[in-house]
């Protein structure tokens, strides 16, 4: 029933009813028209007059995996490959997911997967068991297609590049059970121990101690970075060895720091870290969708991934935004 290689992933959570908003004809096509919703900003391609602005529907995003018995009912098994949904452009219109009938997705809701790349070989080690609590995982950032009305009209924001890699956590952190502070360094989900073929470690030794071999590394707050390079992802920035960029950072309080003050604490201290970029919010998530095109600032070898967005206000209210030509590159690979 479910031979789609989704036992490491979790049920989407963004698989929802939405309300249709508008209804236009599709660019270079006499059969088609692109439909927006109102309480997401993804866009979609039906067939033409099919739907109607205000109709109620059934929204299935991009990086959705199908179970065959939902694919098959909608008359799309075909078109997924391991039923995974893909973003797709279709004679230079968005085509960022399935719009389907209610009562033919509500049965299935509790099985669709939200698609997760695994991790690879050298990314996995062994786990440290005894974690402090306060080593925290990050924010699983939302898509802002997702969330349009996450920030306001007006609102201050920075903008930094999304790079294409495999996200670390680091810290020395305090065990309060051990009554110290300890280092840890990890992926996403996991603290690994300190072995030579552990990819985070490799990074953490090169990036984060300084001259004398002692940690750069403030006591007490966590690092969340993007390893990048040759052999992580599909991009590899024209790198012949990973690197490392620091993107955010949770305080003794357990609050993401401000970008600004994240940026000028990891200058001062030699850390790699992100460029951000402060402006304000136009009200329109296009904006984000035309930074998110813009060319990369760290090669030229290919195009930007997307970009984050961050209050500058309230740091712990965060989105990304992927480039559109991104997630429609039909040879992407993953991790290798």
């Amino acid at each position: 029933m479910y031979e789609r290689n989704v036992d490491h992933c979790e049920v989407s959570r963004y698989v929802r009813e939405v309300t249709i908003k508008t209804v236009k004809f599709a660019e270079n096509s006499d059969n088609l028209d692109t439909i927006l919703f109102e309480e997401i900003g993804w866009e979609a391609i039906a067939s033409r007059n099919s739907l109607a602005v205000g109709e109620k529907v059934m929204f299935i995003p991009a990086e959705s995996v199908l179970p065959f018995e939902l694919s098959d009912a909608l008359g799309v098994t075909r078109y997924l490959s391991t039923g995974r949904v893909r973003v797709v452009k279709l004679r230079g219109n968005r085509s960022e997911g399935i719009i389907a009938p209610i009562d033919i997705v509500i049965p299935y809701l509790d099985k669709i997967m939200k698609w997760e790349t695994p991790p690879t070989v050298n990314m996995r080690g062994h786990h440290v068991r005894d974690v402090s609590p306060y080593f925290e995982t990050f924010y699983r950032i939302p898509n802002i297609l997702n969330e349009p009305y996450l920030f306001k009209k007006g609102e201050a924001i920075f903008i930094s590049e999304k790079l294409h890699g495999a996200s670390t956590k680091a810290g020395i952190i305090y065990h309060p059970l051990q009554e110290k502070y300890i280092l840890y360094v990890g992926s996403h989900n996991t603290v690994l121990e300190d072995e030579d073929d552990v990819l985070f470690w490799q990074v953490y030794k090169k990036y984060l101690l300084d001259s004398t071999g002692a940690s750069k590394l403030m006591v007490g707050i966590e690092f969340f970075g993007e390893v990048f390079g040759p052999g992580i992802q599909h991009f590899s920035y024209g790198r012949s060895v990973p690197d490392l960029k620091i993107f955010a950072a949770l305080d003794m309080r357990r609050n993401y720091m401000p970008p600004d003050t994240l940026y000028s604490l990891c200058v001062n201290n030699d850390i790699p870290v992100v460029n951000f970029r402060k402006l304000l919010f136009s009200g329109d998530i296009e904006q984000f969708r035309e930074y998110a095109s813009e060319p990369s600032e760290y090669t030229d070898k290919h195009i930007r991934e997307g970009v984050v967005i961050v209050s500058a206000e309230d740091p712990n209210k965060m989105a990304k935004c992927l480039n559109f030509e991104y997630t429609a590159m039909k040879n992407r690979t993953e991790r290798k």
